[in-house]
Protein backbone atom coordinates (compact mmCIF):
# COMPACT_ATOMS: atom_id res chain seq x y z
CA UNK A 1 0.00 0.00 0.00
CA UNK A 2 1.38 3.02 -0.63
CA UNK A 3 1.57 6.17 1.53
CA UNK A 4 -0.76 8.36 0.20
CA UNK A 5 -3.65 6.14 0.58
CA UNK A 6 -3.00 4.66 4.16
CA UNK A 7 -3.38 8.42 4.67
CA UNK A 8 -6.44 8.67 3.17
CA UNK A 9 -7.97 5.26 5.05
CA UNK A 10 -6.52 6.80 8.38
CA UNK A 11 -7.29 10.19 8.20
CA UNK A 12 -10.27 10.36 5.92
CA UNK A 13 -12.11 12.24 8.40
CA UNK A 14 -9.46 15.39 7.57
CA UNK A 15 -9.59 13.96 3.86
CA UNK A 16 -12.32 13.33 3.20
CA UNK A 17 -13.72 17.17 4.18
CA UNK A 18 -10.50 19.01 2.43
CA UNK A 19 -11.02 16.70 -0.93
CA UNK A 20 -14.73 17.98 -1.00
CA UNK A 21 -13.58 21.82 -0.36
CA UNK A 22 -11.35 21.25 -2.81
CA UNK A 23 -13.47 20.00 -5.67
CA UNK A 24 -15.95 22.65 -4.69
CA UNK A 25 -12.82 25.59 -5.46
CA UNK A 26 -12.21 23.63 -8.64
CA UNK A 27 -15.85 23.75 -9.70
CA UNK A 28 -16.20 27.47 -8.55
CA UNK A 29 -13.00 28.22 -10.24
CA UNK A 30 -14.09 26.50 -13.53
CA UNK A 31 -17.52 27.96 -12.99
CA UNK A 32 -17.27 31.56 -11.83
CA UNK A 33 -13.78 32.72 -11.69
CA UNK A 34 -12.75 32.14 -15.27
CA UNK A 35 -15.84 33.59 -16.98
CA UNK A 36 -15.49 36.86 -14.51
CA UNK A 37 -11.22 36.74 -15.50
CA UNK A 38 -12.11 36.60 -19.32
CA UNK A 39 -15.04 39.22 -18.77
CA UNK A 40 -12.03 41.44 -16.90
CA UNK A 41 -9.80 40.77 -19.73
CA UNK A 42 -12.58 41.90 -22.52
CA UNK A 43 -13.14 44.97 -20.19
CA UNK A 44 -9.85 46.21 -19.84
CA UNK A 45 -9.36 45.77 -23.93
CA UNK A 46 -12.50 47.34 -24.12
CA UNK A 47 -11.26 50.09 -22.16
CA UNK A 48 -7.81 50.30 -24.05
CA UNK A 49 -9.72 51.28 -27.51
CA UNK A 50 -11.80 53.29 -25.85
CA UNK A 51 -8.70 55.16 -24.35
CA UNK A 52 -7.50 54.94 -28.21
CA UNK A 53 -10.87 56.45 -29.35
CA UNK A 54 -10.54 59.28 -26.99
CA UNK A 55 -7.19 60.18 -27.80
CA UNK A 56 -8.06 60.02 -31.34
CA UNK A 57 -11.04 61.88 -31.28
CA UNK A 58 -9.05 64.65 -29.29
CA UNK A 59 -6.48 64.84 -31.22
CA UNK A 60 -9.39 65.41 -34.16
CA UNK A 61 -11.01 68.05 -31.81
CA UNK A 62 -7.61 70.01 -32.04
CA UNK A 63 -7.27 70.04 -35.13
CA UNK A 64 -10.31 70.95 -36.06
CA UNK A 65 -10.46 73.99 -33.19
CA UNK A 66 -6.84 74.54 -34.83
CA UNK A 67 -8.19 75.02 -38.54
CA UNK A 68 -11.45 76.98 -37.06
CA UNK A 69 -8.69 79.45 -35.39
CA UNK A 70 -6.33 79.61 -38.41
CA UNK A 71 -9.15 80.66 -40.76
CA UNK A 72 -10.48 83.30 -37.86
CA UNK A 73 -7.25 84.58 -38.13
CA UNK A 74 -6.65 84.36 -41.57
CA UNK A 75 -10.07 86.41 -42.28
CA UNK A 76 -8.76 89.20 -39.86
CA UNK A 77 -5.44 89.11 -41.73
CA UNK A 78 -7.62 89.53 -44.89
CA UNK A 79 -10.04 92.28 -43.44
CA UNK A 80 -7.05 93.94 -42.09
CA UNK A 81 -5.10 93.54 -45.78
CA UNK A 82 -8.45 95.14 -47.01
CA UNK A 83 -9.00 97.85 -44.49
CA UNK A 84 -5.31 98.90 -44.61
CA UNK A 85 -3.13 98.19 -47.79
CA UNK A 86 -5.70 98.60 -50.83
CA UNK A 87 -6.90 101.82 -51.53
CA UNK A 88 -10.45 102.86 -50.59
CA UNK A 89 -12.30 103.92 -53.61
CA UNK A 90 -11.49 104.55 -56.93
CA UNK A 91 -10.01 108.41 -56.01
CA UNK A 92 -7.32 106.85 -53.93
CA UNK A 93 -6.59 103.65 -56.77
CA UNK A 94 -5.70 106.65 -59.22
CA UNK A 95 -3.52 108.65 -56.94
CA UNK A 96 -1.20 105.51 -55.82
CA UNK A 97 -1.18 104.68 -59.38
CA UNK A 98 -1.42 107.31 -61.79
CA UNK A 99 -0.20 110.17 -59.30
CA UNK A 100 2.37 108.33 -57.73
CA UNK A 101 3.49 106.58 -60.72
CA UNK A 102 4.18 110.26 -62.57
CA UNK A 103 6.02 111.67 -59.26
CA UNK A 104 8.31 109.05 -59.71
CA UNK A 105 9.03 109.08 -63.43
CA UNK A 106 9.81 112.98 -62.69
CA UNK A 107 11.92 112.03 -59.50
CA UNK A 108 14.03 110.19 -62.20
CA UNK A 109 14.33 112.44 -64.53
CA UNK A 110 11.91 110.26 -67.01
CA UNK A 111 9.92 111.67 -69.81
CA UNK A 112 6.31 110.46 -70.26
CA UNK A 113 4.88 109.96 -73.89
CA UNK A 114 1.79 108.25 -73.26
CA UNK A 115 -0.40 106.90 -70.10
CA UNK A 116 -3.56 105.26 -70.10
CA UNK A 117 -6.07 103.59 -67.14
CA UNK A 118 -9.00 101.96 -67.26
CA UNK A 119 -11.06 100.18 -63.89
CA UNK A 120 -12.10 96.46 -64.70
CA UNK A 121 -14.90 95.34 -62.41
CA UNK A 122 -15.46 91.41 -61.73
CA UNK A 123 -19.30 90.61 -60.77
CA UNK A 124 -17.96 87.57 -58.91
CA UNK A 125 -15.70 90.13 -56.80
CA UNK A 126 -16.29 93.14 -54.67
CA UNK A 127 -12.79 94.26 -55.76
CA UNK A 128 -12.22 96.26 -59.04
CA UNK A 129 -9.32 96.23 -60.73
CA UNK A 130 -7.40 99.30 -61.88
CA UNK A 131 -4.91 98.72 -64.59
CA UNK A 132 -2.84 101.56 -65.74
CA UNK A 133 -0.15 101.55 -68.83
CA UNK A 134 2.11 103.95 -68.98
CA UNK A 135 5.43 104.47 -71.02
CA UNK A 136 8.38 106.64 -70.55
CA UNK A 137 11.59 107.51 -72.07
CA UNK A 138 15.02 107.91 -70.34
CA UNK A 139 18.01 106.50 -69.74
CA UNK A 140 18.86 103.06 -68.86
CA UNK A 141 19.82 103.77 -64.88
CA UNK A 142 16.49 105.94 -64.48
CA UNK A 143 14.66 103.72 -65.42
CA UNK A 144 16.08 100.72 -63.47
CA UNK A 145 15.73 102.95 -60.28
CA UNK A 146 11.99 103.61 -61.52
CA UNK A 147 11.50 99.80 -61.67
CA UNK A 148 13.22 99.37 -57.99
CA UNK A 149 11.06 102.35 -56.81
CA UNK A 150 7.61 101.28 -58.05
CA UNK A 151 8.12 97.61 -56.83
CA UNK A 152 9.68 98.80 -53.41
CA UNK A 153 6.99 101.38 -52.19
CA UNK A 154 4.38 100.52 -49.67
CA UNK A 155 1.16 100.97 -52.00
CA UNK A 156 0.07 97.91 -53.00
CA UNK A 157 0.47 98.56 -56.60
CA UNK A 158 1.20 95.28 -58.77
CA UNK A 159 3.96 95.78 -61.65
CA UNK A 160 1.91 92.89 -64.06
CA UNK A 161 4.32 93.77 -67.48
CA UNK A 162 7.43 95.58 -68.58
CA UNK A 163 8.54 96.25 -71.61
CA UNK A 164 12.19 98.02 -72.48
CA UNK A 165 12.92 99.18 -76.09
CA UNK A 166 15.27 101.24 -77.68
CA UNK A 167 14.95 103.50 -81.17
CA UNK A 168 16.20 102.80 -83.55
CA UNK A 169 18.81 105.85 -83.46
CA UNK A 170 21.78 104.62 -81.37
CA UNK A 171 21.69 107.69 -79.06
CA UNK A 172 17.76 107.50 -78.65
CA UNK A 173 16.73 106.91 -75.21
CA UNK A 174 15.05 103.82 -73.96
CA UNK A 175 10.70 103.30 -73.90
CA UNK A 176 9.46 101.54 -70.97
CA UNK A 177 6.27 100.58 -71.20
CA UNK A 178 4.94 99.58 -67.38
CA UNK A 179 1.30 97.87 -66.78
CA UNK A 180 0.43 98.54 -63.21
CA UNK A 181 -2.48 97.56 -61.01
CA UNK A 182 -3.97 97.86 -58.17
CA UNK A 183 -7.72 96.89 -56.17
CA UNK A 184 -9.97 98.49 -54.76
CA UNK A 185 -13.16 98.37 -53.52
CA UNK A 186 -16.31 98.85 -55.30
CA UNK A 187 -18.78 97.54 -52.64
CA UNK A 188 -18.81 96.22 -48.83
CA UNK A 189 -20.52 93.85 -46.98
CA UNK A 190 -23.63 95.17 -46.77
CA UNK A 191 -24.31 97.27 -48.91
Amino acid sequence: MTLARRIAREKRRVVLPIAVALAANVVIFAAAVLPLSRNVDHAADRAARAADSLAQARARHQAAQAVVSGRARADEDLQKFYREVLPADWTAARRITYVRLVQLAQQHGLRQARTGAEPQADRESALTRLQMTMQLTGDYPSIRQFIYDVESAPEFVVLENVALAQGQDANAPLMLTVEVSTYYWTKRDGE
